[in-house]
């Protein structure tokens, strides 16, 4: 049915006893196939399989995946969809068409999905990277902690059988992630050997960051051609490395969150289908990416926990086994005096503040007292979001912990503005009076409104008003059903995740605090455990992940540079040094170029700052933030010219362009504002 020859470890197990009904909790290293123990189960039961996953690169992958080989009874709904879209998967998905529909966890709220799957038999859900459901992981997200009420909302009748997978789980989470999702006394546990024998780990010492980028260089040029990850902290170092390499001749991309849903897709596919050798990532980068020829996994530093070190590394050499890849993955973790500070920000944010969650209790309090109905704390376009900022997860958490308390309840999703437009089978339904299309008595109220009118953006709650309704609710179900009807087409641009305050309760915000600061603990000690991994010198590299991981057994592997001095390193006889970089930028030339230079669309005809100048060299350019690039600078033909060298290289070649007299310092001064801006010597 999926092409496979035969069974990879643990996956045969895990589907049978997925399919024969039981609860199933499967630790599988990266690369062993855990999409396949619900997929093939998933085709062969009566009724939808949802599988939950908060990766769009994941559900994407494999929905193509399962298309290319024949099985077309899949779908997801994810962001990066049109409303059009989503529109007709739902409608399939109602009328029973799909055997898979992937979804992430907080689409479960969506009122849209939850009418479209009222009269569908759910007979399963997988929880795909399952560890996100335990606070005390490395990738804890609150809405993965409401899956089971989500669950228990969405099909009342029967709960569903539910497989929760995942490529790593410490003891500690594998029973936070049973005793979560309500399966911890009937869940089968299937735990594959986690160790990847075709893996060959490396640390490599670097002198400073500029040395670093002289090793990231040899690594590249040592297997070149061959397909390769770096793994890098910050998104600014994504597009500064990507450009390094590509000056160097190699078919590179960056890589990062920042990037637009189609640019990110775009490289994952250009990077699958082997038309680049190198992606320059974040952590965003690769989950979901089931390629098998990746020989080379680097990172610039190591990863705020071991987990997610352990997961990325093993995106190396996943078709060692069957031939479609090589023999053998090195993973390289390069270590730098100073590096891993991105840490203290994962620590800083792995929890908010206490004042965050009383302001939240305080809207539930007001909105009980004003109308005793739900309240919307953030707002987001239906798509969702693929990675929340910062303060949306601290609001998803503050939630969570007054839920934890009984003290709030989480409500359906509520549509609160979008635009409507009038299909022509929107009179004929209106004039039906009997049968199956004919419609309520709502639906017609609001066509009747509508008459006259091909379109109408509106806010559920004026609307409501308008036509007397006292609840918006019953307006956003009447607009669902008329766009089930195919009378109207739905385009929802804002939807309001909804809490509702638990009437007589009153939190103990004492232990929120302390619940708060042991959050920030266990983040604070898994980057602690993953600095002590980085900075080990003496103990096999292999044996001291298995031993965190959990494995049974764990001896030296002789396939790690601890184990053995003498394990190749092709790099070492590549010679590149920071010259060679410095002549592949020719930094001096777009320098000169654009000192004392008024950019082109500038009305104020100003000579911009060095600052600026800088800034604008490097693509750094702070926008949607309070320091953005003025836009004649961020529109200049320059932009981004000097990458490769980031903001740091920029300002030395400015440095040394001024010890050589090449360029001046010119201060102006207008309305009681100087700067500095550069001028070419004469």
């Amino acid at each position: 049915m999926l092409g496979f020859d035969e069974w990879r470890p643990g996956q045969r197990e895990v589907m049978r006893s997925f399919a024969e009904g039981h609860d199933t909790l499967a630790v599988m290293p990266t690369g062993a196939g855990k999409s396949l123990t619900y997929q093939l189960p998933a085709m062969l039961r009566p009724g939808l399989t949802l599988v939950v996953s908060p990766l769009v690169a994941l559900m994407r992958d494999q929905v193509e995946g399962l298309r290319e080989r024949g099985l077309t009874r899949v779908a997801e709904l994810r962001s990066g969809q049109s409303q059009g879209e989503q529109a007709e998967v739902l409608r399939r998905a109602r009328d029973g068409e799909y055997k898979l529909l992937y979804v992430s966890p907080e689409r479960l709220w969506s009122s849209r999905l939850r009418q479209a799957l009222a009269d569908v038999e759910i007979s399963a859900v997988a929880i795909d990277e399952a560890h996100c459901v335990s606070q005390w992981g490395h990738s804890f997200r609150p809405e993965y902690r409401a899956i089971a009420e989500a669950l228990r909302e969405l099909s009342p009748l029967r709960r569903p059988t539910v497989l929760a997978v995942t490529a790593t789980g410490t003891r500690e989470v594998t029973e936070d992630i049973v005793a979560c999702l309500g399966i911890g006394g009937t869940a089968r546990r299937h735990e594959v050997d986690p160790d990847r024998k075709e893996l060959l780990y490396f640390v490599e010492d670097c002198d400073s960051l500029d040395d670093r980028d002289v090793v990231v260089m040899r690594i590249a040029e040592a297997y070149r051609l061959r397909a390769m990850i770096v793994y890098v902290p910050s998104r600014a170092t994504a597009v500064r490395l990507s450009e390094l390499l590509r000056l160097d001749g190699h078919t590179v991309r960056p890589y990062h969150g920042g990037m637009s849903t189609a640019q990110r897709v775009h490289t994952e596919e250009a990077f699958r289908a082997g038309e680049i050798d190198i992606v320059i990532g974040t952590n965003a980068f690769g989950l979901g990416i089931d390629k098998p020829d990746v020989e080379v996994v680097v990172h610039l530093e190591m990863p705020a926990s071991v987990e997610s070190y352990v997961q990325e590394v093993g995106r190396a050499a996943r078709g060692a086994t069957d031939g479609s890849g090589p023999s053998f993955g090195r993973c390289i973790l390069l270590r730098t005096p100073g590096d891993c500070g991105v840490h203290e920000s994962f620590v800083r944010d792995a929890a908010p503040s206490s004042d965050t969650v009383k302001q939240h209790w305080r809207s539930l309090e007001i909105a009980g007292e004003r109308t005793g109905g739900p309240v919307a704390l953030t707002r987001v376009n239906e798509d969702r979001r693929a990675a929340m900022d910062r303060d949306s997860s601290h609001l998803e958490l503050a939630a969570h912990l007054l839920v934890e308390q009984g003290c709030a309840q989480r409500v359906e999703d509520m549509i609160e503005e979008g635009i409507v437009r009038v299909l022509p089978g929107a009179a004929q339904l209106h004039r039906s009076e009997s049968g199956p299309g004919r419609l309520s008595e709502d639906a017609r109220e609001i066509l009747k409104s509508l008459e006259g009118v091909s379109e109408r953006s509106f806010g559920i709650r004026s609307w409501a008003a308008e036509l007397g309704w006292s609840s918006p609710r019953r307006l956003e179900r009447a607009l669902i059903d008329l766009s089930h009807a195919e009378a109207l087409e739905l385009t929802a641009w804002q939807v309001s995740p909804l809490w509702r305050r638990v009437p007589g309760s009153t939190p103990d915000f004492a232990a929120i605090g302390a619940s708060l600061e042991q959050r920030r603990r266990a983040v604070r000690n898994l980057s602690d455990m993953a600095k002590r991994y980085r900075d080990n010198r003496h103990d096999c590299r292999r044996r001291v992940l298995l031993e965190y991981l959990g494995a049974a057994e764990a001896s030296s592997c002789h396939a790690c540079d601890v184990c053995r001095g003498d394990l190749e390193r092709p790099w070492e006889q590549v010679v590149i040094s920071r010259q060679h970089i410095d002549k592949a930028v020719d930094a001096a030339t777009v320098i000169l170029e654009i000192a004392g230079e008024v950019p082109p669309g500038d009305p104020n005809r100003r000579s911009p700052s060095r600052r600026n100048i800088e800034r604008c060299l490097a693509g750094e350019s702070g926008e949607g933030t309070r320091n953005e690039l003025p836009l004649p600078l961020r529109t200049h033909r320059l932009y981004g010219r000097l990458a490769a060298l980031g903001g740091r290289g920029v300002r030395r070649e400015i440095d040394r362009l001024l010890r050589a007299g090449q360029l001046r310092i010119e201060r102006i001064e207008e309305q009681r504002v100087s700067w500095e801006a550069l001028r070419v010597a004469s």
